[in-house]
């Protein structure tokens, strides 16, 4: 892949989708890659009228990037699936893209630390540091609100529990794994939920949890939490 130094995150990114294509077409014919891949992103193409339209893998990525799965920071979906269909060639590309854009980041924080020397800006002054005592009460009052939240949509979650699980960035197996351990919906969202405010840690917040929601199309549920209708 040949590095624009100009434009990181976009000629970089579009070069990056077409080698990933053009590699997939060496594995298989294209229709019968389209064929399996619309079965294994059904609950993300959520469309049979799409999926339908759906004739080339440069339009299926469109459908990604408009369901917000795939990004020029967030390639996991392009490295999940293919795995699925056993294509692993297109791996050692995406890690290599995931690398060049980590140094693009790094250059990009040291350029604002450039700039700051050169002309001798005045950055302002931190915030004064809370009490240990203070972050510790803070983040205890935090992670009540969010169980609580949580508490008051499991039940109504239902066949959800999986669709949550992707968007919080959860493995199909690990997805699995929680479908073959627990019997019960309500158990597997709780289990979602809890593998995920583990993963998150801080950034595990009620605003969060209903922005996945939305993304998930369950207005119902964000309802529960922003108005407090069932």
């Amino acid at each position: 892949m040949v590095l624009n130094t100009a434009q990181p995150d976009g000629d970089d990114y579009v070069a990056m989708k077409q080698q990933f294509c053009d590699l997939f077409r060496r594995f298989r014919n294209e229709s019968d890659i389209l064929r399996d891949s619309k079965q294994i992103l059904t609950h993300i193409i959520d469309s049979s009228r799409i999926a339908a339209r759906i004739i080339t893998l440069e339009q299926l990525l469109e459908v990604l990037e408009q369901r917000d799965e795939l990004s020029a920071d967030n390639v996991t979906i392009l490295k999940e699936w293919p795995v699925a269909l056993k294509c692993f060639t297109i791996q050692p590309m995406l890690e290599q893209y995931e690398k060049l854009q980590d140094v693009y980041s790094k250059e990009q924080r040291c350029n604002v630390c450039q700039v700051v020397v050169e002309h001798n800006l005045k950055l302002p002054d931190p915030k004064p540091e809370k009490p240990v005592e203070n972050k510790e009460k803070e983040a205890t009052d935090n992670s009540e609100d969010l169980d609580d939240a949580f508490d008051a949509i499991a039940q109504h979650l239902g066949r959800s529990w999986k669709d949550l699980g992707r968007k919080f960035r959860l493995s199909e197996y690990d997805i699995q794994d929680i479908d073959d351990k627990e019997k019960r919906l309500v158990d597997r969202a709780y289990s979602v939920f809890t593998y995920w405010k583990e993963k998150a840690g801080n950034d595990a917040t009620v605003m969060t949890l209903i922005q996945v929601l939305q993304k998930c199309r369950r207005k119902d549920l964000v309802d529960i939490l922003t108005k407090g209708k069932p």
